[in-house]
């Protein structure tokens, strides 16, 4: 894994601007637009734009359709490491994608409310990247409809507070992400890998969910719930037989204690900021998965980013002076440049 390289700078700013670092910023190539509303910004959304959101509260006054190949970054959502910037918080409407909307990303931003595809029962969207966010109920269509035309959806680093109602989307990919919620409705050209399932109720993880590839997951406390599934290297708290009925597969663990599982893990069933997800040294998930590496979201030759922290420069602390001189405000900045 690529090292991150760390910059100091000092610079000197007019204390008269200083309100600028909670700008929203509209960037295409050499082209910037800057607004303190998020509703002035989203009206000059151009094709191929990114829109850099700060860190504090953006509220939306009505659900946002993304019409436009767009991409979203923000300033992360762990909050210690956004102590210098606050994490970024996307509150009021919902976020859908639209048609024409192909090819856009979000990284980097704590949506309160849900995200959507398409608006109609025969919308198209494809190339959707979300990936280092905090995300509430996720729809892959525009309502609990099925047989959505959607594809090539990519869900990787992210905590998905809810649950993911799926519309018999095609070829999607959920890598490296922690759900509280249940997977509903898929049918087939799915992928989970790494994931870790935190489910914990009277319900499976997955639900009417059928052709499934399921590998180096992490089940706690939950069995699956697929059916004509491929299930590899997947590990659960529970003792069940992971590949029984129309399921297929091999290299499962059961039977791992959660006391065993998680670096600090408390037992908990839902997310917490507060819990290492490393794999605890007695956890039988350490170098099982098909790869050779961890099972779980610290698996992979490329594992889980600390914290999720977004791929732009990362603002690691802020020192501002209590004085001016000749109007001028010294301010020291540490920047993280992140390499991916």
């Amino acid at each position: 894994m690529k090292k991150s390289v760390f910059v100091l700078f000092t610079f000197l700013v007019y204390a008269g601007n200083l309100h600028a670092q909670r700008s929203i910023i509209l960037q295409n190539n050499d082209k910037v637009f800057q607004s303190m509303k998020i509703d002035t910004i989203i009206n000059h959304i151009e094709d191929g734009d990114t829109l850099y959101l700060p860190g504090g509260n953006i509220n939306l006054t009505s659900e946002f359709r993304i019409d436009k190949e767009l991409h979203i970054i923000g300033a992360g959502h762990y909050p210690d490491s956004t102590q210098a910037t606050v994490y970024t918080n996307v509150t009021g409407g919902h976020i859908r994608f639209m048609p024409g909307s192909d090819n856009s990303s979000i990284t980097g931003i704590n949506l309160y409310n849900d995200m959507y595809f398409g608006l109609t029962s025969t919308d198209s969207i494809s190339n959707i990247t979300i990936s280092r966010n905090s995300l509430n109920n996720v729809c892959l269509g525009y309502t609990n409809f099925r047989n959505a035309k959607h594809t090539y959806l990519n869900f990787s680093e992210n905590v998905i507070r809810s649950s993911v109602l799926c519309c018999d989307a095609q070829m999607i990919m959920f890598e490296k992400n922690i759900i509280n919620g249940r997977i509903d409705n898929l049918t087939d050209n799915a992928l989970f890998t790494n994931n870790i399932f935190l489910y914990y109720g009277s319900y499976s993880a997955f639900r009417t969910c059928t052709g499934v590839v399921a590998q180096n997951n992490i089940f706690v406390r939950d069995d699956h719930g697929l059916s004509s599934s491929v299930l590899n290297n997947n590990l659960f708290v529970l003792n069940f037989a992971p590949v029984s009925g129309t399921n297929m597969g091999s290299g499962n663990i059961v039977n791992n204690g959660i006391d065993s599982l998680f670096v600090n893990s408390d037992g908990n069933d839902y997310f917490s900021y507060d819990t290492d997800y490393h794999l605890h040294p007695l956890c039988d998930g350490i170098g099982a998965g098909t790869d050779g590496y961890d099972v779980g979201i610290y698996g992979t030759s490329n594992p889980y980013k600390e914290a999720a922290v977004p791929f732009n420069p990362h603002i690691r602390y802020i020192n501002i002076s209590s004085e001016t001189s000749d109007g001028l405000l010294p301010v020291e900045i540490h920047v993280g440049a992140q390499e991916e």
